[in-house]
């Protein structure tokens, strides 16, 4: 009888491990009907495409030049007054511009129709209005400029469950549970990370052994995850940190490290998202010291797990992405930013979050809250004089970023500053994604001076943005031969 149980054992642990769900199982359950690897390629090739088969015509690309300086710049007067711009409803000038997937090119230009009027026919078609309202005085009592931009893709059989699919099964993998049951061979990438994250490491690598060669190459993990015990109940923090390895890049990319090492202590960012009961559901970071980019978040069960202050789960408040129906949640960001030596500095800055889908229709609203008062410190030593900088910094610097903001929480008559994202979903296998974002921004000294400044440090030559183009494209066919052999797997 022992034999018997021992047998029936073995073989219930063996159907375990061979159905332990892998990358190869998240990209496949992507698509309903289980095509998931054929619709991960359909949407790298269109990528590919935006990136190394994108055509325009002379007047499109002049204007689009312009478009670029003139929001570097932060000028909006020199874009309001572009003769490309055309009166619109409510006292506003724009302009629309459109997006086609053709057969063998992307093509990206100026369109002589409304947006409205145009019909996005092939999956990641676009139209968008660009429109600029000038209104003197605003509530601070000079000129600002109202701005949005209006656009709607095609997007075809893809909506936006499939991507909150894809987070859930990725999740999915690295359950307590489901990460003892991987037993995938030994890989070489990540030396570093041991115990239970090596075995979602090399299990990554399996899927996508061309992909992790290439970010091995560039980037240092630091960490990936954690499992952890609460009231006798495992779950995951997956805690993922990692910095660029600078020397490959600078050996294979020197424009683009060039590019990157300059944001070297001059930009650090900590977002916080919590729910209605001031749970916190992930924290992200981005710095440009050797850890530039931390994401942390609690699951289990493929299920996001809120924690609260003290860093423990609450898991009676635990979700699924993909079944998700309402949600209300806010951002609070942390923004520190130097400028040649003049540092700004916010603690809390606060966005309202409102998610609800239902069967026709999911909507992602964003809206600017409140804006703690910014700390201005430190000076330009490293480029101009002492006695030059408090000759052209005005002492009432404080005021006119209070100005800058008060326009941004009033903006839109007093409904404020807001980022709307919309999938239309009303036509099986016809999904349109549409977005809508507004504000208002002043024109004063901080605008032209302090962003004019910020502009220049983030700023590229042609040369950079190719080798950029370069290393997206090399990356995304890596991901095309992977997910070629994930068939075969």
């Amino acid at each position: 009888m022992r034999t018997y149980l021992s047998i029936i054992l073995f073989i219930g642990l063996s159907f375990v491990y061979a159905f332990a769900y892998n990358f190869g199982d998240a990209i496949y359950n992507i698509h309903p009907n289980m095509q998931g690897a054929d619709s991960a390629t359909e949407i790298i090739q269109l990528l590919d495409k935006v990136f190394s088969k994108i055509q325009s015509d002379e007047k499109s690309l002049a204007f689009l030049h312009y478009l670029d300086e003139s929001l570097q710049k932060f000028d909006f007067r020199l874009l309001y007054n572009n003769p490309t711009l055309k009166p619109l409803d409510k006292g506003y000038r724009g302009v629309t511009l459109q997006g086609i997937n053709r057969s063998d090119h992307y093509f990206m230009g100026l369109s002589s129709q409304k947006k409205q009027e145009i019909k996005n026919q092939t999956i990641g078609s676009f139209a968008a209005e660009i429109a600029l309202k000038q209104i003197d005085p605003s509530i601070v009592g000079y000129r600002s400029f109202s701005a949005y931009m209006d656009s709607e893709m095609a997007l075809k059989q893809y909506a936006h469950d499939h991507l909150l699919m894809f987070a859930e099964n990725l999740l999915k993998i690295i359950d307590p549970v489901n990460l003892a049951q991987l037993d995938p061979p030994e890989s070489q990438v990540f030396k570093t990370i041991e115990d239970d994250p090596r075995v979602a490491i090399n299990a990554f690598f399996h899927a996508f052994p061309k992909l992790a060669a290439l970010l091995d190459r560039y980037i240092v993990i630091n960490s990936l995850l954690k499992i952890k015990q609460h009231k006798g109940i495992d779950y995951t923090h997956f805690d993922f940190s990692v910095s660029c390895k600078y020397e490959s890049l600078k050996k294979d990319y020197p424009l683009i490290s060039e590019y990157l090492e300059q944001f070297r202590d001059v930009l650090q960012t900590h977002i916080k998202s919590i729910n209605e009961n001031g749970n916190i559901l992930f924290k992200l970071q981005f710095d440009c010291s050797p850890d530039f980019f931390k994401f942390s978040i609690y699951t289990k069960e493929g299920k996001i797990i809120p924690f609260n202050s003290d860093g423990q789960p609450v898991f009676d408040e635990a979700f699924s992405l993909a079944n998700l129906k309402k949600y209300y949640f806010k951002l609070v960001t942390r923004l520190l930013f130097d400028a040649y030596g003049l540092k700004y500095f916010n603690n809390n800055i606060v966005t309202e979050g409102t998610y609800v889908n239902t069967e026709t229709v999911a909507v992602l609203n964003l809206k600017l809250e409140s804006v703690s008062k910014t700390k201005v410190y430190g000076r330009k030593y490293h480029i101009f004089p002492k006695w030059f900088i408090d000759f052209i910094i005005p002492d009432n610097i404080d005021q006119l970023i209070y100005e800058l903001v008060t326009v941004m929480l009033h903006a839109n008559d007093d409904a404020g500053s807001f980022v709307k994202f919309e999938f239309d979903k009303r036509l099986p296998g016809e999904v349109y994604f549409n977005s809508l974002a507004s504000s208002e921004y002043v024109d004063n000294f901080f605008i032209k001076l302090e962003l004019g400044i910020w502009r220049n440090i983030l700023k590229t030559d042609q040369e950079t943005i190719d080798e950029i183009n370069e290393l997206i494209l090399r990356g995304l066919n890596e991901i095309l031969d992977d997910l070629d052999q994930i068939d075969t797997l």
